[in-house]
């Protein structure tokens, strides 16, 4: 939750659910060693802020940029 909440602030989006959204994530999604929530949170942000706003928008451009993070991290 805290890196949600972290890029939130840098990429100037928000909502009041971003606490509630990102509580289960923690500790490998609570305590079970699957994917971590920095990158689960860094996805959420980046969908906040380059996300389709239309189903008939192609998802690539984002899949591109959550990839590219992804590879880095």
């Amino acid at each position: 939750m805290c890196t949600l909440l972290a890029l939130k602030d840098y990429l100037g989006v928000g909502s009041e659910l971003i606490p509630k959204i990102g509580a289960g994530m923690g500790a490998g999604v609570s305590l079970n060693g699957l994917l971590c929530s920095s990158v689960s949170s860094m996805v959420m942000a980046i969908n906040m802020k380059y996300g389709r706003t239309c189903p008939k928008e192609s998802p690539k451009p984002v899949w591109d940029m959550v990839n590219k993070y992804v590879a880095e991290f």
